[in-house]
């Protein structure tokens, strides 16, 4: 021991008392106020071990291994008191700071993104199963809704909101390779479709168009109220594909008199697709016309494969007969036709929907 102006714990670690002057209280004589506080110094060769701090002072360094350098620099694993918890929330940063790095992650359901991060922690590697089953339960607290809020936001990082009826801007105005995709635009409507793949379409015998609606999908820059009109093509080797793109800021479908009306399989499945690719009844726009742009890159791709093929993509055994009773059935028409100068009876016409409706699924209209 040194007196009293420090004590010294083994030959190595000794605290010493010194002045430290305090701006409050300020004492008698105006000067500030001083008080004593205890720090430690490391002096001489180190040894390798752990340092106790307690309430009445520093022990001494227990282990007699010899160490050359900073204690601070060694080896050495720091458990936190909360180890699990704060593992947790490095994953959870950390996957929420790649859905916003990522566009590609921004349009996939945060439900699904949630699922994925529970997957990662739950399987992390580096830590054992005890742990793991510790991260998982401080992961999953309330369900889905305690980390609704953290992964929303990192998805919104891409959606554009600047995207409307009103203002569209020119990276969805125009296709990547710089075309243009908006055609028209007007109040009330907007107009899509790529001239190259119009032409394209032309040249490869287009020979019918099909016209529907998805009414599952409002877009949500039209108010909730709008409507999604898709025209497909269909090529003479029953190659079909969408063309063109309408969006309108009311519902221009009338029907009148007609209390079922089903569309053909054509547009039935392009609209399931697209129902599942956005994920929601009412997308953003910008989401919508991402997934336009992808639908005409890929209707180019299916023309230039029909383009280089060799020959027309051959029908099933089923489907050959089906359109040979087909023509046979329409070519007794037209003869019953020719007999009857174009004025056949009415039993005539019922017998021939009746006979026709066997070829005819109940989903065209």
């Amino acid at each position: 021991m040194e007196g009293n102006s420090g004590f010294e714990y083994g030959p190595f670690i000794r605290f010493q008392r010194v002045p430290m002057p305090l701006l409050l209280p300020l004492d008698r004589s105006g000067a500030p106020g001083q008080r004593s506080y205890r720090r430690v110094q490391l002096e001489g060769e180190l040894f390798q071990g752990v340092v106790e701090t307690s309430k009445q002072g520093v022990h001494p360094v227990v282990n007699g291994s010899n160490l050359v350098g900073d204690p601070v620099l060694l080896p050495h694993v720091c458990l936190p008191k909360k180890n699990a918890q704060e593992r947790v929330e490095r994953v959870v940063y950390k996957s929420c700071h790649e859905i916003a790095e990522d566009a590609r992650l921004g349009r996939v359901k945060p439900r699904e993104l949630w699922q994925n991060i529970a997957d990662k922690v739950h399987y992390n590697e580096p830590a054992g199963e005890a742990e793991r089953d510790q991260m998982l339960l401080h992961f999953y607290k309330d369900g889905y809704a305690s980390r609704r809020y953290s992964i929303a936001r990192a998805v919104r990082k891409h959606h554009d909101a600047r995207v409307t009826m009103e203002n569209v801007p020119r990276e969805y105005a125009f296709l990547p390779d710089g075309s243009a995709f908006l055609q028209h635009r007007s109040a009330d409507m907007h107009i899509y479709y790529s001239a190259e793949v119009l032409e394209k379409a032309c040249q490869l015998n287009l020979s019918a168009l099909v016209a529907d609606g998805v009414h599952d999908l409002q877009p949500d820059a039209t108010n909730k109220t709008g409507q999604l009109y898709v025209i497909h093509g269909v090529m003479a080797d029953s190659v079909d594909v969408p063309l063109l793109f309408a969006i309108t800021k009311r519902d221009m479908w009338y029907k009148w008199d007609v209390r079922e009306l089903r569309t053909t399989n054509i547009a039935e499945s392009f609209n399931r697709l697209l129902g599942v690719r956005l994920g929601v009844k009412y997308p953003r726009m910008s989401d919508l016309l991402f997934a336009l742009r992808g639908c005409v890159t890929t209707a180019k791709g299916a023309l230039l494969n029909l383009e280089t093929r060799r020959q027309a993509k051959r029908l099933h055994k089923k489907d050959i007969l089906r359109r040979r009773r087909i023509e046979r059935e329409m070519a007794r028409f037209k003869s019953i036709l020719d007999r009857t100068r174009n004025f056949p009876r009415t039993s005539t016409i019922t017998t021939y929907c009746r006979r026709m409706s066997r070829f005819v699924t109940e989903k065209v209209v």
